[in-house]
């Protein structure tokens, strides 16, 4: 692997609106962390309820032990040497102590140590922590042999514009005077580029820190030590941020947090001067008039975009079924003995142009979205298939003993398609003697009607791997997730060519035993998720990292104790393992190995919030607003900055649990269950409308895609496509059991009860 072997290791168990042109130039704050915590107060009846406030889980204030189920590679040595520079530091011997710190990041940058229980921190990311932590005495010292060449590589990179650069200074030399001029400028290059997430991530590092900390304390976060820019003006950049984000709830929040923080603090806003609390008002209300481009326009990967994070233009109005297609059999979906077992849902489409596309472990699949023909039809003598991987007649069939069930995904970027093809097998039983053979597959739908440009094999990577999902593709480099089964199982991540498929660094994450019985073999399906110049894989084993994008070291690895170490062999479905989401920098992790909902911070890996939600955690459907929206058996709204619940909707009867993914359009979530589609408002839970599937169509819910003014819906042997014409009537159907009753509960959470019973009773 591309991890260079430290002196000593150890393996613990362990486009903006062109009104706000001008406004691109000022500069503004951001406490967005204190605001965003405060939660609406829903006092509208028709409304879904709150939760009572005492539910809410309280963090303690140390941390409980726990039995770590991974293996995580931390470096021995290079955690004895911070520890003795600590020790220098405590004493104020503060030459030897810097030093020593800028020693050990020098030599081993990418190497973890532990910082306390499930939590680790690469050395040279810790190395800054500390830096930034020293009083003014320890950091003058600091300053004296790192301040002149940082202001050299400043001055260059700004002169040739070099981003790149910057983030090197930034990185390496975190408490440089010339690093608060180069936050400065990295954000407003993000800005003006449109990336307000990463320009927020920048300025609000430019915050004072909260709290002056002794050297033998770790910090919460990474803050600027001693910032000479005014703490109203990079808080008013950040509010700025929220109101062009076009979220008016949390710029409304912010605004009001702004004024009570810094009153009468005068500044400039663009071209006009003034209390900056008014003039931030003063744009919060014109931009209700704004008309701001929309953050997604297509379905281009899972969950919409690389952050895992979309929200889909507008919502459309569903008419007829204008056209399904049956998948082929897949000999890796759970056999069911029963009807009370839950079917497997294991196709998420995509779309390119006016094309849906879907996959299965041999095929790919293309057809017109208008007309259900296939595409590129004339090419193919009107097959849909356009891809199909050679079979290999030698080998032998899925074992009979799974766990888990398959997934199938694709990413498409800059005209080309990219899917994980093959056994989605990832560890086989012990009495399997052959590996799984996967690969990853890059299509030219642009020019070539999905004419394959490169294939590579995870076998040629590393042997007896397996690719885990289809590739995130970001800024010229194709990422995935492999998983090595033997001798014990290994999650790694690994950075490929997006032109050539040539494999440009891989990084192992962590191990773990995984113990499925003597003939048992494991299906697993690990996404990645981009945000914050680093890659975000929650690995179903017990451990959720953050890898840098551009070098592939770790920056962070957060570690939980695993339910399914501990679950018996003969539990044969596993939650799925939904992918991280990442929002305000904010990494949001559901673990499918785990009955909990994690908030990381994005540069240092502290854990921000975490929640376990009655009915469990499938799918992390986006953000809006402040809001993060995530469904199960329900569909919950959370306070993005606390995890506090802001509305549920959630019913008793197991037809009305969620069956699928949903998806965010508009103001709107689309939320599928096994008969119906409710509509519900992304704000305050409201259920808008419901769309009949059983009783309208006769058709069941799945996994929903948007495309235009099509609605696509992904059952577990079929393909449904919802067009804008007028439906048939409304069949006579047999009505749901488990009518709701006023004194309905959900283990003990109010039952929303926004007009659903006099739809049901319609029927």
């Amino acid at each position: 692997m591309a991890s260079p072997a430290p002196s000593a290791k150890s393996r613990h168990k362990a486009r903006l609106p062109a009104a706000v042109g001008l406004t691109i130039l000022l500069l503004l704050p951001a406490f967005s962390q204190t605001v965003r915590g405060q939660q609406p107060n829903p006092t509208d009846r028709n409304r879904p309820a709150v939760p009572p406030p005492a539910v809410a889980p309280q963090l303690p204030a140390v941390e409980p032990r726990f039995r770590e189920s991974v293996a995580i590679e931390t470096n021995l040595t290079a955690q004895r040497q911070v520890e003795l520079a600590r020790v220098h530091l405590r004493e104020k011997r503060w030459s030897e102590g810097i030093e020593l710190i800028r020693q050990v990041a020098a030599n081993d940058p990418g190497s973890l140590i532990s910082v306390g229980p499930g939590r680790y921190l690469s050395v040279d990311l810790y190395a800054q922590m500390l830096m930034a932590a020293l009083p003014a005495e320890g950091l003058a010292v600091a300053r004296k042999t790192i301040d002149d060449s940082a202001k050299a590589a400043m001055e260059d990179a700004m002169r040739h514009r070099d981003e790149t650069a910057l983030r090197s200074l930034v990185h390496k030399m975190f408490v440089a005077r010339s690093t608060e001029q180069a936050l400065l400028t990295l954000g407003q290059w993000a800005w003006e580029s449109g990336n307000l997430t990463a320009a927020r991530g920048y300025w609000s590092r430019l915050l004072p820190p909260r709290e002056s900390s002794p050297p033998e304390t770790l910090a919460e976060g990474l803050r600027f030590p001693d910032p000479q820019i005014e703490p109203a003006e990079i808080g008013a950049r950040l509010v700025l941020a929220s109101i062009v984000e076009g979220d008016p709830n949390v710029a409304h929040a912010e605004c009001a947090a702004f004024r009570r923080r810094f009153g009468t603090t005068r500044g400039r806003l663009g071209d006009r001067e003034g209390i900056l609390a008014d003039l931030l008002e003063q744009t919060a209300e014109q931009a209700r008039g704004w008309s701001f481009p929309p953050r997604d326009t297509t379905v281009s990967t899972f969950a919409v975009n690389a952050a895992r994070n979309g929200v889909l233009p507008r919502e459309i109005e569903v008419g007829a079924a204008r056209w399904a297609v049956e998948l082929p059999i897949d000999l890796y979906s759970p056999v069911h003995s029963s009807a009370s077992e839950r079917e497997v849902l294991s196709t998420f489409p995509v779309v390119y142009k006016n094309y849906l596309l879907a996959n299965t472990a041999e095929q790919i699949f293309a057809w017109d979205l208008r007309t259900g023909k296939p595409a590129w039809a004339e090419d193919r003598l009107e097959r849909s298939a356009i891809y199909s991987a050679m079979a290999d007649a030698s080998a032998p069939p899925p074992a009979p003993f799974l766990v888990g069930a398959p997934r199938y995904t694709m990413t498409i970027a800059d005209g080309r398609l990219y899917a994980r093809m093959g056994d989605p097998t990832t560890a086989h039983s012990r009495s399997t003697l052959r590996e799984s053979e996967s690969s990853v597959v890059c299509l030219d739908l642009a020019r070539g009607g999905g004419k394959l440009v490169w294939k590579v094999d995870a076998s040629a990577i590393e042997p007896q791997s397996s690719f885990e999902g289809s590739p995130l593709v970001a800024q010229g480099r194709a990422y995935v997730a492999m998983r090595k089964g033997r001798p014990r199982m290994q999650s790694d991540v690994v950075c490929l060519e997006t032109e050539t498929g040539r494999r440009l660094w891989s990084r192992s994450v962590c191990a773990a035993v995984e113990d499925v019985g003597q003939n048992g073999s494991v299906l697993s399906h690990q996404l990645l998720t981009a945000g914050d110049d680093a890659v975000f894989l929650a690995t179903g084993l017990g451990a959720i990292a953050a890898v840098e994008a551009d070098s592939g070291s770790l920056r962070w690895v957060v570690t939980y104790e695993s339910g399914d170490r501990d679950s018996p062999t003969s539990d044969r479905e596993r939650r799925e393992n939904s992918p991280c989401l990442f929002a305000q920098n904010i990494v949001v992790a559901a673990p499918g190995d785990a009955n909990t909902l994690f908030a990381i911070d994005s540069r240092c890996g502290t854990i921000l919030w975490r929640r376990t939600l009655p009915g469990g955690v499938e799918h992390l459907l986006g953000t809006k607003d402040g809001v993060l929206i995530v469904s199960g058996q329900s569909l919950w709204g959370l306070n993005l900055a606390t995890g506090h619940a802001v509305w549920h909707l959630g019913y008793l009867d197991p037809a009305s649990f969620g069956f699928g993914r949903g998806i965010l359009a508009g103001d709107v979530v689309y939320w599928p269950t096994r008969e119906d589609i409710y509509v519900v408002e992304q704000a305050t839970g409201a259920l808008r409308r419901r769309i009949p599937l059983l009783a309208r169509y006769v058709e069941s819910g799945g996994n929903l895609v948007l495309a235009g003014e099509f609605l696509a819906v992904a059952q577990s042997r079929r393909i449904v496509v919802f067009g804008p014409n007028a439906g048939p009537p409304l069949r006579k159907k047999q009505a749901l059991p488990g009518t709701l009753t006023e004194d309905n509960r959900m283990d003990g959470w109010p039952v929303a009860k926004t007009g659903l019973f006099p739809i049901l009773q319609r029927r």
